[in-house]
């Protein structure tokens, strides 16, 4: 079995464990995983469940890591988007 098919099963796996919500067991796997091979494609999946946990801040340094990696990949389109969330502000809210 070869990188990319280990990929393609770690991928489902956490894919699985999410859609369980059992994030601190997908959590793990992607840490595991991207500590021994980190790539693009990892790093962006981490990030997306790291967003969904609320831990923005660390999604959007996976985001970054993902789109140095490789420019192509979601991840810069994500970081993008997240940058525009966390940089909104709406004068009529918060102005008295």
């Amino acid at each position: 079995m070869d990188i990319i098919d280990n990929n393609k099963q770690l991928c489902a796996d956490v894919e699985r464990l999410t859609a369980e919500g059992r994030f601190d067991e997908a959590l793990s796997a992607l840490d595991s995983a991207i500590a021994s091979n980190p790539n693009a494609d990892l790093l962006y999946m981490r990030g997306r469940l790291l967003w969904k946990l609320g831990r923005k801040a660390d999604a959007m340094s996976d985001y970054a890591a993902a789109a140095d990696l490789d420019p192509s990949s979601p991840a810069a389109a994500a970081l993008e988007m997240a940058r525009d969330i966390m940089d909104f502000y709406n004068h009529d809210l918060y102005n008295p």
